[in-house]
């Protein structure tokens, strides 16, 4: 039987990379997201192994909803890629008002909702062989490479906490949880826009000579679901190029 792989985020950027990379391997994925254009997009061009569900992860009923539609047709899930994220402006030079605005709306989709998501896939995930990989980030270590990204570096800190506590809490019961952080990632909606001249300046930084492509976290994270990895645990896996190592 195939394996079934949900991946929040799925439809733009490193998690359609993802998505990309397991269907090619024969996996069937479920899609979740917020865009029902995109959504609609990848179910198009890949109509034998994508599903889509429309849905914030961000929301509580919104992931109870989700998992009832999947549980439909899916009562096994072999691997769980939580992908879904954002960035809004958290600095000191908000109000009080807009700075919590901002970091609550982080806060809800890049870490809350990757908890929920974890929580709910437990009860009908693989066991033994179950995987959950979580999208973290460099900035987790950094802080970011500009000011602004307060709740941003925040949210994916907390996300390799809970990849720690997910680790203690579900290896012993045979599903395996570990995070990618990655560093700059050409071409998604984080780097896009970066002016010619500070993409110049991060590159100059990074030994390997060139930024990071959305394939290079997919071939990771379909590693860290295979049988291979299954002796890998807890662990933030640092995909960067070097920009930062040792952590």
């Amino acid at each position: 039987m195939n394996k079934v792989s949900i991946i929040t985020g799925g439809a733009s950027g490193i998690g359609k990379a993802i998505a990309e990379k397991f269907m090619e391997y024969g996996h069937t994925v479920i899609v979740i997201g917020r865009d029902e254009k995109k959504l609609m997009a990848m179910k198009d061009a890949y109509p034998n192994n994508c599903e889509v569900i429309k849905g914030n992860i961000a929301s509580s009923d919104d992931i109870k909803k989700i998992f009832r539609i999947i549980s439909l047709n899916y009562p096994v899930i072999d691997n769980l890629i939580n992908s879904a994220g954002f960035n809004m402006t958290v600095n000191t030079e908000l109000t009080f008002e807009e700075a919590m605005l901002n970091w609550n709306s982080v806060i809800a989709t890049n870490l809350t909702g990757s908890f929920m998501m974890a929580i709910k896939v437990a009860e009908i995930m693989k066991r033994p062989g179950g995987r959950i990989i979580n999208i973290s980030s460099i900035g987790a270590f950094t802080g970011g490479i500009a000011t602004g990204g307060i709740a941003y570096a925040a949210s994916k800190a907390g996300l390799n906490g809970l990849t720690f506590s997910l680790a203690r809490e579900l290896s012993s019961k045979g599903i395996t949880v570990n995070s990618i952080a990655p560093g700059f990632i050409e071409q998604t909606g984080f780097t896009a826009s970066f002016p010619k001249e500070k993409t110049s300046e991060i590159l100059s930084q990074i030994p390997v000579g060139r930024a990071g492509k959305s394939k290079d976290i997919a071939d990771i994270c379909y590693f860290l679901c295979s049988e291979e990895a299954s002796y890998i645990t807890g662990e933030i896996i640092n995909v960067n190029g070097g920009w930062l190592f040792g952590r």
